[in-house]
């Protein structure tokens, strides 16, 4: 089960998962009408081009910032990207 690290205020708290090769921070933040998750190696900033992100629309559709799902996007400027 994931432990709660803290909680940013979004409403949703964050997460780390442990996975087979690394651990993982988790953000999900609700803005202009979609849900925005991203997955990053614990320990990296916001503003670190570190994180794979995408987002779920009202529908339950899965777009990937920039059509991607690398770990070089920024968490900070999530709602900039074209999603895919």
């Amino acid at each position: 089960m994931p432990e709660t690290v803290e909680s940013k205020g979004s409403g949703f708290p964050d997460y780390t998962i442990v996975t087979a090769e690394r651990e993982l921070s988790i953000r999900i933040s609700e803005e202009g009408g979609y849900t925005y998750v991203g997955y990053a190696p614990v320990g990296s900033s916001e503003d670190e081009a570190k994180w794979m992100i995408f987002r779920v629309d009202d529908n339950g559709n899965v777009y990937y910032a920039e059509g991607n799902a690398k770990f070089n996007k920024k968490w900070s400027e999530r709602t900039s990207y074209t999603y895919s």
